[in-house]
């Protein structure tokens, strides 16, 4: 399982599943949550009105992830030699979503994306909450 934000490290942890998925000949699951709170910005509404598409507003941030980002990603695994990649786009707070398909995954390679050192201490990472609580072992790269 290797979840993607779109970061730097994300693709690293992307690059480094894809070596231990082709070493063993593993299938990759790509998974990018989406949080409940994305808004649209004001340029994007606009954007939307002009080309008559409000109504799609809810199913937009799906849209852009799985066209753009997952797309990019299975790409890439696949150039590397990788023969499964599947992809999964779900909305809901990032570390729930991951956890809750750790159960099903051998292991879970994702990046490390840093918080400020305040936010960190009184939120905690992603990352860093996944390690704690998934059951899968959990590589995490930087």
């Amino acid at each position: 399982l290797v979840p993607l934000d779109g970061s730097a490290h994300a693709f690293k942890a992307l690059d480094l599943a894809s070596e231990i998925a082709i070493k063993y000949d593993a299938t990759l699951l790509l998974l990018h949550a989406i949080p409940d709170e994305v808004e649209m910005s004001e340029p994007q509404r606009r954007f939307a009105h002009a080309e008559h598409i409000e109504g799609a507003l809810d199913q937009m941030p799906f849209t852009i992830a799985e066209q753009q980002l997952m797309t990019s990603a299975r790409h890439r695994a696949l150039q590397t030699g990788v023969r499964e990649v599947y992809t999964m786009v779900e909305p809901g707070d990032p570390a729930k979503v991951i956890i809750d398909h750790a159960s099903d995954v051998d292991m879970i390679v994702m990046g490390r994306r840093g918080l400020g050192p305040i936010e960190g201490l009184l939120q905690g990472s992603v990352s860093q909450k996944v390690n704690q609580l998934a059951d899968a072992a959990c590589v995490t790269v930087k």
